[in-house]
């Protein structure tokens, strides 16, 4: 008899990024039927984003299920038709982009309704939708998820039946996490933890998050493991990289939060525009997950000028691994992509200034640097990326990097070891581990 696993896929899409990897070697044993849960059904349009992720994917799920706009759990097999479906139709993306042509700024809380009245279309066009309640999730024998998920109002109505089932966590991050979860303790029962490295930092974020039992065990993160990075990098499926040489990646992130608002971003654009674009180097922006593609491309145009579409600047929906073949080397704003790029062999600037802003950072994801003394995240001061908290200092590291690119990713693959030795067959090793536990 296989065993069923649900995947819950939350908080975004990056989730999917760390656990497809041994999701999809567990497929391959044949002894496993796994399904996907979406709790935010807005999470489910993020697949038609990340082309490459949703074609694998459909060898490895079985069954979609999510939580509605009203509250309703409902299942559906999984399959690219289905995911495309929650995609906005065309006539509802020509009316919002029309509007954040006229607003003019990232993000609008009416957005949602276009999804509502999208959805309500593919209600009415049946789709093969199943009503289900709580207790189909008796059905698993394990989860996978991001134990961050256990405060989530989702996972506490569900809880009564997910409480018994064994969980494994893993973070949905590229990079650790170290800041504090809540001022309370969350205590969570059947849950095994997978830890990127064996660093105190992760350790101590775990203990002040959590009340838990089982011991974390290290073994890197799996999206990390060569085996898969060579295998998404020669996957030539949906690589939108416009076969460019030589290219600046920019991994973009949504404005909004305290220490990442709206006109700090401009600024930094408007940086990037004269020192990179406006030099005649080309740049492919790839948007986060959380990103709203709508609203984020039109400060895009506004500020890299529509008329450099396609000549300077580009978007891309191609995977990280994907668009470092022929990167120069790469824009963070914060960002734990930076390791990724790091062990795909890009080194990467980080663009942030986060002066007049400490009181909006928790102090465990704040420190100073050793020189200077600035507010800097763990990236920076632990040397995963080239700082850049003005336009003096991006042009130096810009400058340094295509003066010295070998050395610069030397440096940065050091520090990265340090952290990141648990990395060689994580896929096999969490695969393996699982195994062990729900026998």
């Amino acid at each position: 008899m296989k065993h069923k696993i649900l995947f819950i896929c939350s908080p975004n899409l990056g989730i999917l990024d760390n656990w497809l990897p041994v999701l999809k070697l567990l497929k391959s044993t044949g002894n496993y039927e796994i399904d996907v849960f979406f709790p935010k059904i807005e999470t489910i349009n993020q697949f038609n984003k990340n082309k490459l992720l949703l074609k694998i994917s459909q060898s490895v799920f079985d069954s979609l299920l999510f939580n509605d706009f009203f509250n309703r759990y409902l299942l559906v097999k999984f399959s690219k038709q289905i995911i495309q479906k929650f995609n906005l139709n065309r006539y509802f993306f020509f009316v919002l982009k029309i509007l954040f042509k006229i607003i003019r700024q990232e993000g609008f809380y009416g957005e949602k309704y276009f999804y509502i009245m999208n959805y309500l279309l593919i209600i009415l066009k049946k789709n093969n939708l199943k009503k289900i309640n709580k207790n189909y999730f008796t059905n698993y024998n394990l989860i996978c998820y991001d134990a961050i998920e256990e405060n989530k109002d989702y996972i506490k109505v569900l809880n009564p039946v997910l409480s018994k089932i064994k969980k494994f966590s893993m973070h949905h991050g590229s990079d650790f996490p170290s800041d504090t979860l809540n001022d309370k303790k969350i205590r969570i029962n059947n849950v095994f933890f997978i830890n990127f490295t064996k660093t105190k930092l992760e350790n101590n974020y775990l203990n002040r998050s959590y009340i838990f039992k089982d011991k974390p065990k290290s073994f890197g993160n799996p999206k990390h493991d060569m085996h898969w990075v060579s295998y998404i990098k020669n996957n030539k499926n949906y690589n939108s990289g416009y076969s460019l040489k030589n290219f600046v990646l920019l991994v973009s992130r949504n404005s909004g939060s305290y220490y990442f608002p709206l006109e700090r971003k401009i600024n930094y654009l408007k940086i990037i525009k004269k020192n990179i674009l406006d030099k005649n180097i080309k740049v492919i922006i790839k948007l986060h997950p959380k990103e709203n593609s709508i609203s984020s491309k039109e400060l895009y145009y506004k500020v890299f000028g529509r008329k450099n579409y396609k000549k300077l600047w580009f978007f891309s929906d191609s995977h990280i691994y994907q668009l470092s073949k022929n990167c120069l080397f790469a824009i963070t704003f914060f960002s734990g992509v930076a390791t990724d790029l790091t062990r795909a062999d890009v080194p990467s600037i980080e663009l942030l200034d986060l002066k007049g802003l400490e009181h909006f950072c928790h102090k465990n994801e704040l420190f100073f640097d050793k020189n200077n003394k600035e507010p800097i995240f763990r990236i920076r001061y632990y040397g995963l990326v080239l700082g850049s908290s003005s336009e003096i200092d991006f042009i130096n590291n810009k400058n340094f990097i295509i003066q010295n690119r070998s050395k610069v990713l030397k440096k940065m693959k050091f520090n990265y070891n340090k952290f990141y030795r648990t990395n060689n067959n994580a896929i096999m090793n969490i695969k393996k581990y699982i195994e062990k536990n729900i026998k």
